[in-house]
Formats: C-alpha cells, structure tokens, sequence
C-alpha cells in the first residue's frame, strides 16, 4: 500500500524523514536544552521530583533491605552514589552538594550563552 502510494505520488515520502526533520528541529531551536552534552531542564533546581518520588528530594529514595536513604545524581550518562544515609536531611544535602558542584556551572554557562 506505501509503495503504491509513493508511485502515485499520494505520498512524497515512506516516512523514514520524520525522524530526521524532529531530530534536526530539536538541535536548530534546541528544545531539549541541551548543553555541554548535558540536559539543562533535567537538572534545573526548581523541576520537581518525579511522580513516583516518595522522599520528596529528587535523586534520594528509600532501600527498604539497608534500611537507609541513598542519594544518587546523573551527570553525562553516569550514575553516580553519593552515599547511603540514616537520616533523609542528610542525604538531601548530600543530593544538594552535588546539584551545586555539578550542575551549577553547567547551568550559569549555558544561560549566558543562550541569552548572548
């Protein structure tokens, strides 16, 4: 049915050009803002915690068999722990700590560079 489609001229492409077109248009007006090979609106400090997010700090959740907080950030791929805590607060300054060491210049870079 495609193929007849393209010989006719009903359709002009098999839609193997979508992908490409949504691909193009996301790097030409950036709608990802991506940056440094990072995701800016997936560490800015005001996006909130997943849905699924029982602490209510994002990257710090609960391990039921060590009966502590982990907290744990992203950063380019990466998976990094930055602990396992007894007390939530802990685990949440340990999530802050690295928010600001990571993603902090990241961030100011980027929004010095878009609004250029």
């Amino acid at each position: 049915m495609l193929s007849r489609s393209l010989q006719s001229g009903a359709s002009k492409s098999c839609g193997c050009d979508t992908a490409e077109k949504a691909n193009k248009r996301i790097q030409e007006d950036n709608v990802l803002e991506r940056y440094n090979g990072t995701v800016i609106s997936a560490i800015r400090a005001d996006r909130p915690p997943n849905k699924n997010n029982r602490s209510g700090v994002k990257g710090v959740y609960w391990n039921e068999r060590e009966g502590r907080w982990i907290a744990k950030i992203g950063f380019r791929g990466k998976s990094i722990t930055l602990g396992r805590f007894a007390r939530l607060e802990d685990a949440a300054e340990a999530r802050r700590e690295a928010e600001q060491k990571l993603f902090g210049t990241i961030i100011k870079d980027y929004e010095e560079v878009s609004h250029a």
